[in-house]
């Protein structure tokens, strides 16, 4: 639980990514080489404006790539998650405080519980909201070097060039609050894996009979 998100390398998150997750990484990567590959035939006096735009595509890929990495985390959550069982847990939680005499003690127990499966819920909710959202910014950034590269393909405006790039830039900048808030979310909890197998149980020693 200590870990923190917002400190791990580029090369980290990429490991952590599945094949499929660096396989579009990948792609876009070569959507940006193939874009710049287009400009690099504009006029020598162009190739001063050229040569600022690299920066910018790294920025462009190195945020597509913390968007592949908090979307897998999300998806590892939801696979650990069992929604059903928690509400079903709720409406057993409800019942046994509405119909049964309880004691104070057990009463507050079951409260406190209650509370807590609720609280997850409503977890589980926001990490689906922001899987979708994630999926969706993903998409979108993808869809916006797509266009780019067409527009490359007959390009002869540096200056235009630049203008779209910082149009790019300028999506990736208007959730980057948002992404940084997912990954302080995602460095207050613990790591989401498969449990390893449990070790031998203790074995106390056995104890002389009572005389």
């Amino acid at each position: 639980a200590a870990r923190e998100a917002v400190e791990m390398s580029q090369d980290q998150q990429l490991a952590a990514l599945p094949a499929a997750a660096r396989n579009r990484l990948q792609r876009v990567q070569q959507l940006c080489e193939r874009i710049q590959s287009n400009y690099k035939g504009l006029s020598p006096a162009s190739q001063g404006v050229m040569a600022d735009q690299a920066a910018k595509f790294d920025a462009v890929l190195a945020s597509f790539l913390r968007r592949l990495w908090l979307l897998q985390k999300y998806d590892e959550m939801a696979a650990a998650s069992d929604d059903g069982r928690v509400r079903q847990e709720i409406e057993r939680l409800d019942r046994q405080l509405s119909t049964a005499e309880l004691a104070p003690r057990v009463r507050e127990a079951l409260e406190k519980n209650l509370e807590i499966q609720r609280q997850l819920v409503l977890a589980v909710e926001k990490n689906e909201q922001n899987s979708a959202a994630l999926a969706a910014e993903l998409d979108s950034l993808e869809a916006l070097l797509q266009l780019l590269l067409q527009k490359s393909v007959a390009a002869t405006d540096a200056t235009a060039f630049s203008a779209e790039i910082d149009d790019v830039l300028a999506q990736v900048e208007a959730d980057h609050a948002s992404v940084e808030e997912m990954e302080r979310m995602l460095g207050a909890l613990p790591q989401v894996e498969e449990r390893e197998p449990l070790g031998p149980r203790l074995r106390l020693p056995v104890l002389p009979p009572v005389p």
